[in-house]
């Protein structure tokens, strides 16, 4: 979703900027890139990828993910670029189609950093040993001064100049969250896990949501409790991916494990049919956990409440349970029947 939001943005801009001439370029650019992107998708379909169109720059995905393909990142310009030499032998009347279509092709082979030339350099610059974040610092220094000398050497032509500008600042703002997360990830493949859990602390905004869910899993793999409390703040309550985190909290017994346990549970109640059945299972097991941890502080009458939450969330592992010795107490009492057997229909819990 997100990237189809970053795309809407930049789509956007570009037909602003190009509608500021005249709505018949706005048409025309944007088919430019439509025809750029549809060069993109038909080879990464034809290379086994899964979707057809990519909205966030072609092999933009693939990269961030840690799968860089050339041939997908040099279909895009080489399809716009083989539509502008079309137009520029068999369409002399045509001169808005071959303005806009040279204009994308030369935008995406000119390193900015979320080009498919800054791509394309970001990917050779990480390789040779540099962080993700001076990869996009180089690109775009490299970028915007050979923009600067091009437009200074051709004439700041005024529609030209404003639009390379104003998208290339667009598109490196709407990279930035995507090279922390790349970078994150890269440490975290590596097992530096502190290092990749602190670049996602403090990040706000829909944009960093990933970066967020990544550094829960990184402060989890360092055994970081306080750290992973502190990440799992800045997640939605309702958030799946946090749950397993939350249970690690509360068998290691942290003093903020009951208040993110509450949280995690009261962010599904009364629409727990909703979740898929995996989230489900996972919430179950959040609820039979907490009520574990509130048997060993004594809460003999909320354990219960939890475990029965737990069961009628789906959980079925009650025999594991009997050997639980804080439970010892509420298995003598008549009601651990109605949580240890499943329920005969029209039976009721006592």
């Amino acid at each position: 979703m997100n990237a189809i939001r970053v795309r809407a943005e930049i789509l956007v801009l570009g037909v602003g900027l190009a509608a500021a001439v005249s709505v018949a370029d706005a048409v025309w650019w944007l088919t430019a890139v439509v025809v750029h992107e549809l060069g993109h998708g038909i080879v990464a379909r034809a290379l086994g990828h899964d979707r057809l169109l990519d909205l966030q720059l072609g092999a933009g995905d693939g990269y961030t993910e840690g799968v860089f393909d050339p041939r997908v990142l040099a279909a895009g310009p080489l399809v716009s670029g083989a539509v502008w030499l079309l137009l520029l032998q068999w369409g002399p009347a045509w001169p808005g189609p071959r303005f806009w279509f040279f204009q994308w092709t030369a935008f995406q082979i000119w390193p900015f950093p979320a080009s498919d030339g800054g791509v394309l350099l970001r990917s050779i610059l990480a390789r040779s040993g540099l962080s993700e974040r001076w990869a996009f610092g180089v690109t775009l220094a490299v970028g915007s001064t050979t923009a600067a000398v091009a437009i200074a050497t051709v004439g700041p032509s005024a529609a030209s100049a404003v639009w390379w500008c104003g998208l290339a600042v667009v598109l490196a703002a709407s990279e930035w969250p995507a090279v922390v997360h790349q970078e994150a990830y890269r440490l975290y493949q590596t097992g530096r896990y502190l290092e990749a859990a602190e670049r996602a602390r403090g990040r706000k905004g829909a944009r960093f949501a990933g970066l967020r869910r990544l550094g829960v899993l990184a402060a989890d793999a360092a055994h970081d409790l306080d750290r992973l409390v502190e990440l799992i703040d800045q997640l939605p309550p309702s958030e799946p991916d946090t749950w397993p985190s939350v249970r690690k909290l509360l068998a290691a017994g942290h003093p903020e494990s009951r208040r993110l346990a509450e949280r995690a549970l009261d962010g599904y109640a009364g629409r727990e049919e909703s979740l898929p059945a995996p989230a489900r299972k996972e919430l179950a097991e959040v609820a039979a956990a907490f009520g574990v941890s509130e048997a060993y502080r004594g809460a003999h009458e909320s354990a219960f409440g939890l475990l029965e939450r737990a069961h009628d969330l789906g959980f079925d592992r009650f025999d594991w349970l009997e050997f639980e010795p804080a439970l010892e107490p509420l298995r003598r009492l008549p009601r651990w029947r109605g949580l240890a057997d499943p329920p005969r229909p029209g039976e009721e819990r006592f």
